[in-house]
């Protein structure tokens, strides 16, 4: 099967059926899958049976993953308060489980160090540090070698894009509105914060706890939860949570953060203003740097003075900046619009919208995935 066909047109609306695998992984993985069943059943299998390979290819994903999250996740959670040198999911582990998934053909007891370093070159495996392999992209591998059992090599792709996302999951802006496939960790950054993230992957609350996880069946939250996260600043509010969930919302009161002050006079004079007064906050803005792409420029203030700088990008990741990087950006792209969020309405707010929204997606969760939710999505 070409990989245009795959990737151009058939592959995206499902990718998040797939997860925790990347599109360049269930691309190489599907294709792989096809040729062997064309290899044993003929040419005439190609175009007429292409429903039965999705679905064929779609069960073995969740049949591995259902098996990679039952045997990591409680691996993970202990190895989040273990120091680097004694978390088991070390490089060791992951290549004996991974010669474990073998073909019965393949006697050694570990894949080699060599081989190991192919697939971290691949970018199939992240590293965290110096034999530490971030267990999301573990479980990505074990995913494709438990499918792939029968074959030596090929399993898994020669090159992952350093950019491309993780995996995908389903979004939906509120009841009601379209759900469609959303990149992780990289979602949009104009994705509105009341928009509810889901995924048959519970090895998503490995990474960024704001997840509620559904035993080992699938986790849910809201984009706003994981801005929140990132930026370290309110994102969700009531009104969001009660759009999703009105009866359980109802009578709940929850004490409104006091609104951002307006700095859109220029960074320059904002700041100025911000040090006469000695506040303290967060000024932030969307911006778009060069080297780092589009994010969230952030600059916090501790009694008016600058004590941060940074831009976030689309992935989360933090870059950190000077000040005057800012004010230079702004004289070269012109007006940017900052505001400034005090620091009390980023403290007043923040723990009652958490727990509010985690009984809210605890509720959504509920029927996310109940089995015949499920087969309706």
């Amino acid at each position: 099967m070409p990989t245009t066909t795959l990737q151009g047109s058939l592959l995206p609306p499902y990718l998040p059926y797939f997860a925790p695998l990347s599109s360049t992984e269930v691309e190489h993985s599907l294709t792989q899958y096809w040729q062997s069943e064309i290899a044993q059943r003929g040419q005439s299998f190609k175009v007429q049976q292409l429903d039965w390979v999705l679905t064929s290819y779609l069960e073995r994903v969740r049949a591995a993953r259902q098996s990679v999250v039952q045997e990591m996740d409680t691996i993970v959670d202990f190895d989040k308060v273990r120091s680097a040198r004694h978390k088991k999911i070390s490089a060791s582990w992951v290549r004996r489980r991974l010669a474990e998934e073998a073909p019965a053909s393949f006697q050694a007891k570990e894949i080699s160090k060599p081989t190991l370093m192919n697939i971290v070159e691949s970018n199939v495996l992240r590293k965290e540090s110096w034999g530490i392999y971030d267990p999301q992209s573990v479980a990505s591998a074990l995913v494709l070698r438990k499918v792939h059992q029968e074959r030596e090599r090929n399993w898994y792709p020669s090159i992952i894009p350093s950019d491309e996302e993780w995996y995908w999951v389903w979004s939906q802006e509120q009841p009601g509105a379209p759900i469609v496939p959303c990149p992780y960790p990289q979602i949009p950054i104009n994705l509105n914060p009341k928009t509810l993230l889901w995924t048959g992957f519970a090895g998503a609350s490995w990474g960024e706890d704001v997840w509620y996880k559904i035993g080992t069946i699938g986790a849910v939250t809201f984009a706003g939860l994981i801005w929140e996260k990132r930026h370290g600043m309110p994102m969700l509010a009531h009104s969001d949570l009660e759009v999703w969930s009105p009866s359980s919302m109802k009578g709940k009161k929850t004490k409104r953060a006091a609104p951002a002050i307006d700095a859109s006079l220029g960074l320059t004079v904002a700041l100025q203003i911000l040090e006469q007064y000695q506040h303290s906050g967060l000024l932030h803005a969307f911006v778009s740097v060069r080297g780092i792409g589009k994010g969230r420029g952030e600059i916090q203030l501790v009694d008016g003075k600058v004590k941060d700088c940074s831009v976030v990008d689309q992935s989360g990741q933090r870059h950190p900046l000077r000040i005057n990087d800012f004010i230079d950006l702004e004289g070269k792209r012109g007006h940017i619009e900052w505001s400034f969020l005090p620091q009390t309405a980023i403290d007043s707010s923040a723990s009652s919208i958490q727990a509010q929204a985690k009984d809210v997606l605890r509720r959504l969760a509920a029927k996310i995935f109940d089995e015949g939710n499920l087969k309706n999505i």
